[in-house]
């Protein structure tokens, strides 16, 4: 199909996506545009480098015609829409007040600023008597505040959204709130005007099991959870408040280092392109083509920021024929995590539409083995039937991400790739998840074995294991190698819980806090010193460790970390130890990682030893962080790749293993507050001794339309 018309791509898994851009891209090229003036857009970078090369391998097959355009073709915008933004706003920085020579911080960079500034502003405001925060600080506790706002924050950022329009929602809540507490107004009558004290009435109520409609805490229509969205407005507007100081606090700390995160490069694009009129209608004119890839994983700014670039000049509020082309499939929208939306992808498909655009359907697979892809059809069936999980009746609610599988969704298998199986691995029935999860690793990796024996595995390389998240990976490592099987584990999250790690950050505590017992009884345990627990209750000591201790005591206030960590590894032979162990030659690594990693917060300012040791303890208490352990072999080695179903978008592998598929989803246990696309920040009131939150309406309304989505 020619690309005249604004276009949206539906193309299924291993379609030939990325070679339809690029066919589009050489068809443009043939009609005489610009290579300068076509958008490609792509989700990673490694996905624009391939397009790019695609690209160029067309082009030189015949170089004399397409001599300037191989010239041009580095710098045109082929990128993520990162990438894109960050151009934009270097050329036009001083518009929005921002520094051209503005660094980039990355996701964890950014978010360890923004808990930071969360715990600045909430000390602040607790010290100049801000009651209200007081308050959201005994009921929520410190971590749970902090990541309260900063999740908002950035839940916030792919709304396009700023605090104004929470403070709206929380105007609606009031009023909603308003209309309950007239229909409820005898009720609330009845226990005093005091829902704190409901709360406790129903406590109360639970532990005597007596019939009473307070009882009833899990339907959103009942007495209680009413009662709870009552008292929770003031909560909620409280929580909005904080809420907008953080975010201006966290902006001031990024101005302080002249950094933006990746949110600040899609708002600060679109406020460009929205706020200056001028400057649009500059880019609807030079840009003759937007070609955006993997559209079904796009968030509410991102969509914004596409929609403003592909404007007609000529006709607002429409987009210029022929100049928009998305490519995506809502069956891989699996970035939900990271508060993209396939709505967002049915509403530009729509528009498309309704604007004279066309739909085209890729179901050709050229990847997979047929069997594999009339498994995948049957199995897509039967899981997409458009029907939701929850009977719910909200006129409000965009149900386009209930998607039903249709006839044009179906692959039509084109590969002639061998087939070597479907295999099903279960464990013992009535297993536990923990032993479940050894028995099944222990099986598939008895299987490759026997496989690479048979000549069925030619290259390691073949074979990935994919997993929905990474906190169970140590299981199938551990099986893996036990059975020599060389493995190598894509950006996985266990660093700070390796025993060589947490040693040495525990030592450098001990140097801050030499009185603490439990400290020393930690160190001396550990492998830098090896005493026995027997022998620590005869009141052993370590003289060599006494030796370190006291001496980088008295020197602590002008060391470095990475100072004392040489100087302790080398005295205990800590190194040796490690590399005597199973996997000694990562544990080595990980000890060097520790050390460089200490080098390098030293060169961002921050040297003093105590700031060092909170950041690595917080960091080493924080399950968010996903810092991999240091790497002996490359992912091109010869290793099966340990990896997430996320990382391995757009990657193939010859043999598949996907484990732990009876895991149940995860799902927050978050009673107390949550973050509600229609009625913004959403909030438990507390009551009682533990400050438990009242059950609240809303929430467990939203909640059900999330676990529908």
């Amino acid at each position: 199909m020619p690309f005249d018309k604004n276009t949206v791509v539906w193309a299924s898994a291993g379609t030939g996506k990325t070679r339809k851009l690029v066919d589009v891209y050489i068809e443009l090229l043939e009609r005489g545009a610009d290579p300068l003036r076509i958008v490609a857009m792509t989700f990673t970078e490694k996905a624009a480098a391939e397009m790019r090369d695609r690209i160029r391998t067309v082009l030189y097959a015949t170089p004399s015609r397409w001599t300037k355009t191989i010239a041009m073709l580095p710098a045109a915008p082929i990128s993520t829409i990162h990438g894109f933004c960050g151009v934009l706003l270097r050329s036009h920085g001083p518009d929005l007040g921002i520094d051209p020579s503005f660094s980039i911080l990355d996701e964890q960079r950014s978010l360890d600023l923004a808990r930071d500034a969360a715990r600045q502003v909430i000390r602040q405001e607790i010290r100049s008597g801000n009651e209200q925060v007081e308050r959201l600080f005994g009921d929520f506790g410190l971590d749970h505040l902090v990541e309260t706002i900063v999740s908002a924050g950035y839940w916030l950022n792919s709304l396009g959204f700023d605090a104004r329009w929470l403070d709206a929602r929380a105007g609606d809540q009031q009023h909603a709130a308003s209309v309950i507490e007239q229909e409820l107004a005898y009720q609330i009558q009845k226990y005093g005007g005091d829902l704190e004290k409901v709360g406790e009435v129903a406590d109360e109520l639970d532990a005597r099991k007596v019939r009473h409609p307070l009882r009833r805490r899990d339907d959103p229509r009942a007495l209680l959870p009413r009662l709870g969205q009552i008292a929770g407005v003031a909560v909620a507007q409280n929580l909005s408040r904080l809420i907008e100081v953080f975010s201006e606090h966290f902006r001031a700390k990024k101005r302080a280092l002249n950094a933006l995160d990746f949110d600040d490069l899609l708002i600060g694009t679109r406020d460009l392109l929205k706020n200056h009129t001028a400057v649009r209608q500059h880019y609807n004119t030079l840009f003759q083509a937007l070609l955006i890839d993997e559209f079904q994983d796009t968030d509410e700014l991102q969509a914004e920021i596409i929609s403003m670039l592909a404007e007609d000049p000529n006709v607002a509020g429409r987009f210029a024929p022929g100049k928009l082309m998305i490519v995506g499939d809502p069956k891989q929208s699996i970035y939900r995590f990271r508060r993209a939306r396939v709505t967002v992808f049915f509403r530009m498909l729509q528009r498309i539409l309704d604007e004279g655009g066309v739909i085209e359907h890729l179901q050709d697979n050229y990847r997979s083995a047929a069997p594999i892809a009339e498994f995948a059809n049957r199995l897509s069936q039967m899981m997409m039937d458009g029907r939701g999980k929850a009977d719910i009746r909200d006129e409000n609610v965009d149900f386009t991400y209930r998607i039903a599988l249709r006839e044009a969704d179906l692959l039509n298998p084109k590969s002639d790739s061998p087939f070597l199986g479907i295999t099903y691995i279960a464990a013992e029935t009535g297993a536990k998840a923990i032993q479940g999860r050894e028995m099944e690793a222990e099986a598939f990796a008895r299987l490759l074995k026997q496989w690479k024996s048979a000549g069925t595995i030619r290259s390691w390389k073949e074979v990935a294991v994919l997993l929905r998240a990474m906190t169970n990976v140590e299981v199938y490592v551990s099986a893996l190698e036990s059975h020599g099987i060389p493995v190598y584990v894509v950006q996985g999250t266990a660093f700070y819980q390796k025993s060589e790690v947490s040693d040495l950050i525990a030592f450098l505590e001990l140097v801050l806090h030499p009185e603490d017992e439990l400290l020393r009884t930690t160190v001396l345990t550990s492998s830098l010193c090896g005493v026995s627990f027997s022998d620590l209750v005869i009141g052993a000591s370590h003289p060599t460790l006494d030796d370190i201790l006291n001496y980088w005591v008295a020197r602590r206030d002008t060391a470095t970390a990475a100072e004392i960590l040489q100087d302790v590894i080398r005295k205990t032979k800590f190194d040796v130890v490690m590399m005597a162990q199973k996997n000694g030659r990562r544990r080595v690594a990980n000890i060097g990682k520790l050390i460089e990693m200490t080098r390098e917060l030293a060169r961002q300012g921050t040297t003093a030893l105590h700031d060092v040791v909170r950041y690595l303890r917080d960091r080493a208490h924080d399950a968010s962080v996903r810092e991999p352990e240091a790497q002996t072999l490359c992912q091109e080695d010869e290793v099966v790749r340990l990896l997430t179903v996320h990382q391995a978008k757009g990657l193939e592998f010859d043999i598949v293993i996907i484990p732990d598929l009876a895991a149940r989803t995860g799902r927050s246990n978050n009673d107390r507050s949550f973050l509600s696309d229609r009625w913004g920040v959403l909030a438990g009131a507390a009551y009682g001794l533990h400050r438990k939150p009242l059950p609240h309406s809303l929430i467990l309304e939203a909640k059900e339309l999330e676990d529908d989505q």
